[in-house]
């Protein structure tokens, strides 16, 4: 199609305003303005649970050139709330393509806008921090007053609740190694592939299920997923968490897991002035030295001062701001990770992440 006039605004909750053009959907979405530097990987971005609520900003400039298809998708539904991008692509060119990415974001409701400087805007978000804004294809010049103050209340929440499955469902691989229930904040199907490649009969509940119907599965593992939204708001998850690990089984947390059962383990958490969102995230292990690439997608970290020497070891830092990336537990069989495993299987961080878990895991059930 061709591409639409129509004008479109962005306002921020500092009262910048940008104008472009409509992209997707007409209307109106809030949300927290985030950057990606991904190059490619839109699709995924778009249906990645962890970016519910938000509105994000894609830093190369031309979005759309391979298309959408019907595989690519990182889970079920589109969960971003608004789309900004610098140019969009009208003629995608891929064997693999069955659209455009127009009409991806109008069937998926996503309001977006294009046409806006996303380099002079990933500057500001970098230098004042994530801030929550509104994407509108109405002038929002007449009640700019109005419209800030709901900026400026706005907040993420239910990010858990509206992203996890409702109900269990088990996945069972040609050969299986062990059992391991998943729990479901926002888990993406890349994710759920990995652990049956690695011989996991995966039973996945909803995040809010109360640890002792867990236990009653008698699974050898636990995997805590990412998710979105504010750690903080999901104590009662935490404090779940906590009985799994006084139960001695062996859980990983990545991500929103990461941060829960790190929070579940007295550390705390604190909102990052821009977060890590991309696939170039260097990661470093504080046991080897080396330092590796990760694809990284969160807003929150845990607090390095907050950890317990007594009770968990930090075994990870991000190499650019040195927050906290990974942890070992040291009253139960425990890790967690706040960025994304590789998937591919010989790699550096899927030896020292799905291997030495699994490893352990396989340990304890002897």
């Amino acid at each position: 199609m061709e591409q639409a006039q129509k004008k479109a605004w962005l306002l921020l909750e500092d009262g910048t305003l940008l104008e472009g053009l409509s992209a997707g959907a007409e209307g109106e979405a809030v949300g927290e303005v985030v950057f990606n530097t991904q190059v490619v990987g839109y699709q995924q971005l778009l249906t990645d649970p962890c970016y519910y609520g938000q509105l994000v900003v894609q830093t190369f400039p031309l979005i759309g050139n391979y298309g959408v298809n019907e595989e690519d998708n990182a889970s079920e539904n589109c969960w971003v709330k608004g789309y900004i991008i610098r140019e969009w692509c009208e003629q995608p060119s891929n064997f693999r393509s069955k659209g455009g990415i127009w009409d991806y974001l109008e069937q998926n409701q996503v309001v977006g806008i294009c046409d806006i400087d996303t380099r002079a805007l990933t500057r500001r978000l970098r230098i004042h921090g994530t801030m929550n804004g509104l994407i509108t294809t109405a002038d929002p010049r007449p009640d700019m007053a109005e419209q800030l103050e709901r900026l400026k209340g706005y907040q993420v929440k239910g990010a858990v609740a509206e992203c996890c499955s409702k109900e269990k469902k088990v996945f069972t691989p040609e050969t299986v190694k062990r059992s391991a229930v998943l729990y479901d904040f926002g888990y993406t199907k890349e994710l759920l592939q990995a652990l049956l490649d690695r011989g996991c009969k995966v039973t996945v509940v909803p995040g809010s299920l109360p640890a002792a119907e867990v236990l009653a599965e008698n699974p050898d593992c636990v995997i805590l997923s990412p998710g979105g939204g504010n750690p903080a708001d999901c104590a009662s998850l935490a404090a779940e968490i906590r009985k799994l690990a006084e139960a001695k089984l062996p859980v990983l947390g990545l991500g929103l897991g990461h941060q829960l059962l790190a929070m579940a383990h007295g550390c705390k958490t604190e909102k990052m002035n821009h977060g890590h969102r991309g696939s170039n995230q260097p990661v470093t292990d504080l046991r080897t030295g080396k330092t590796f690439i990760t694809a990284q997608n969160h807003g929150y970290a845990v607090t390095s001062q907050s950890v317990d020497e007594g009770v968990a070891e930090i075994t990870h830092v991000n190499a650019n701001d040195h927050s906290c990336e990974g942890l070992v537990y040291k009253d139960f069989p425990g890790v967690s990770y706040q960025f994304a495993p590789d998937t591919a299987e010989g790699s550096l961080v899927t030896e020292n992440l799905y291997t030495g878990f699994f490893e352990m895991a396989d340990a304890v059930k002897k």
